[in-house]
């Protein structure tokens, strides 16, 4: 009697599950998901520590400890380079430095700055398929700190902090990838314009819309996101150095590492530009002037944005925020940025 239950009961569940399969809701659904699925966006890199919580007693030092050294580094890859083009001919011209992302763990901890400088950057376009590295302080310790000495950067550090410790510095394509870099780059350059009126408002929309999601470029976007979508499986990043892809050479060092992979999978839907105080050239203004501009959306649910050409499974906006501030010889004035990434 109880076999035959079980006989029933079993056959049943086939039963079931055959009609299921016949009506192939769930194989279809499945089949459709697999390489239409892009890359979701990992909430924990909001946090500038990443902490494993291996000790409660001593997490406040660990977090004292990560902030003199993001001061430390700050400093460290602080450094300038004169620019000879038609632009920055004769120009000093400052290397913006974001604060670190810390990545805690037993045995290791993995340190990222992201690094950014706009005559670098164009360089870098004009010698992008060769290998030439210029004579500057900022790249003379990168190669320093990756290089396997007694004395490098890492070395040091590992020594100090009782295990591994690798310090990532990150050059940076485009300064609207880091809203302190993005409110850093605005604030001087309307230091050095004097307004934000106008021209160079009109400058920065169009170049933010010229390297997000260019009109020209629609079947090389889209061909590239065809590329990750057959690579990028069940929320991993894909590893440059591992699977052989091909990168150009000379544009970017540390291309191997996971945060360069999830900054270049992603794209600017949408800014916030507030300006609060007097304008550098601005003598007769009054000293509190307040003014937002904004471009895109913001928005979590990005599905009805027009300006996306693609489909997303996840509906999670990258939103970071960051403010600068700018003393002048007639007051002061800050900037505050809000960026949204996909």
């Amino acid at each position: 009697m109880r076999k035959e239950i079980l006989k029933n009961l079993v056959k049943t569940l086939l039963d079931a599950r055959l009609h299921s399969l016949q009506r192939g809701e769930k194989i279809v659904q499945k089949i459709q998901s697999q390489g239409a699925q892009l890359q979701k966006y990992n909430t924990a890199n909001d946090n500038k520590h990443n902490l494993y919580r291996f000790s409660n007693q001593n997490m406040v030092n660990t977090v004292l400890r990560q902030n003199l050294l993001g001061e430390l580094l700050s400093k460290y890859f602080q450094s300038k380079i004169l620019g000879t083009n038609a632009q920055w001919m004769g120009q000093q011209v400052r290397y913006l430095i974001s604060e670190p992302i810390f990545k805690d763990s037993n045995k290791k901890l993995s340190v990222v700055v992201f690094v950014y400088n706009a005559f670098a950057n164009q360089v870098a376009k004009a010698q992008q398929d060769g290998k030439v590295i210029n004579n500057n302080l900022l790249l003379i310790r990168m190669i320093n700190n990756i290089s396997q000495g007694a004395e490098s950067l890492n070395n040091l550090l590992s020594r100090h902090f009782g295990k591994k410790v690798e310090v990532e510095p990150i050059i940076l394509k485009y300064d609207y990838f880091s809203s302190e870099i993005f409110s850093d780059n605005l604030s001087g350059n309307i230091n050095r314009f004097g307004t934000f009126k106008k021209g160079y408002t009109r400058i920065l929309n169009n170049n933010i819309n010229a390297t997000a999601l260019p009109a020209a470029k629609s079947l090389q976007i889209s061909n590239k996101l065809g590329e990750h979508i057959s690579q990028v499986r069940a929320n991993n990043i894909l590893n440059a150095l591992s699977s052989g892809a091909q990168i150009l050479p000379g544009e970017f060092l540390n291309k191997g590492n996971v945060v360069w992979n999830l900054l270049n999978n992603k794209y600017l839907i949408g800014y916030s530009f507030e300006f609060a105080g007097k304008l550098p050239k601005a003598v007769s203004t009054a000293r509190t002037l307040k003014d937002i501009r904004f471009s895109g959306t913001l928005k979590c649910n990005t599905s009805d944005n027009a300006s996306v050409l693609f489909n997303l499974n996840s509906r999670i906006s990258n939103i970071s925020q960051a403010q600068k501030s700018n003393i002048n010889k007639n007051g002061k004035f800050n900037v505050r940025i809000k960026l949204g990434h996909l």
